[in-house]
């Protein structure tokens, strides 16, 4: 049995008991897990580092570090034995994740994931066991949404006196209650259609185009803005802005239209 180790305080002596002694010994040996509170914002294709410091920083044996996605539970990455364990790891982060090994040791639990995409922004947990006990602590990963509006690669093509689609496609896709659209002619500057706060703004359309266009709404919630244009003519042959932009977005993209005029056949193109 443990004597009492004698402490003298304030002309006072008293005994710690082998309980007492027992219990001081594992408070000094415990730790803490800190993450930032702030979110970390990186951009796609960038590697980001979800910071997280154990203080003061426990003894490497027996040390396990596991990274975890919150809302989807997968396992990002874990360390245990002294080596990483990517047997355990989710498909979604395999050859992405890098833990810096060589600052364990000073306490550093940081967690590098490389080219990311807006798929990775969410919440992720940072657990750090040893044989002195256990924690965890929590941050936010913001993956900067880049706007972007494409056309297709490939023209559209169409008859004289038929119909055409213009196709662009804005993403993410913006609320129609936010949402601004302009198809300009992009040689002439003629504003083909407009759009704006929901209604069709045909005030600034440029005559040649009245009464022949229509934007397809039904399609914009996924992000499709679609022009269709009526009674073709060769005039209309060229290349179009399609403009998109709200509040905080702003982004085009060139789609090009291509116009065939029909043969017509006589009994006089033919020689016998």
């Amino acid at each position: 049995v443990l004597q009492g180790l004698g402490r003298i305080r304030s002309g006072m002596s008293f005994a710690v008991s082998p309980f007492v002694a027992v219990f001081l010994m594992v408070i000094s040996e415990s730790f803490s897990v800190k993450c930032p509170i702030q979110p970390i914002r990186v951009d796609p294709g960038q590697d980001a580092v979800l910071c997280s410091k154990i203080t003061p920083a426990p003894p490497l044996e027996g040390l396990e570090v596991e990274w975890i996605e919150v809302q989807s539970r997968k396992v990002v990455h874990i360390y245990q034995d002294g080596e990483d364990k990517p047997d355990f790891q989710h498909p979604d982060y395999k050859d992405r994740t890098e833990l810096f090994k060589e600052q364990l040791a000073t306490g550093n639990a940081s967690l590098k994931l490389k080219h990311v995409t807006v798929d990775d922004s969410g919440e992720y947990i940072c657990r750090v066991t040893s044989k002195s006990g256990s924690d965890q602590a929590r941050l936010e990963l913001k993956v900067n949404v880049v706007f972007s509006v494409k056309a297709p690669a490939q023209p559209t093509t169409a008859k004289i006196g038929q119909e055409a689609v213009l196709k662009c496609h804005a993403s993410p896709s913006v609320p129609r209650e936010e949402l601004g659209v302009e198809w300009i002619k992009a040689e002439t500057n003629y504003e083909v259609y407009s759009y704006l706060e929901g209604e069709h703004r045909a005030k600034s359309q440029h005559h040649v185009y009245k009464n022949r266009t229509e934007l397809i709404e039904d399609q914009l919630s996924n992000g499709n803005i679609q022009l269709r244009i009526q009674r073709l003519n060769l005039a209309d042959r060229g290349d179009y802005r399609c403009v998109v932009n709200s509040t905080s977005h702003f982004a085009e993209a060139l789609v090009r239209l291509e116009i065939t005029s029909v043969s017509v056949f006589t009994s006089d193109s033919f020689v016998l």
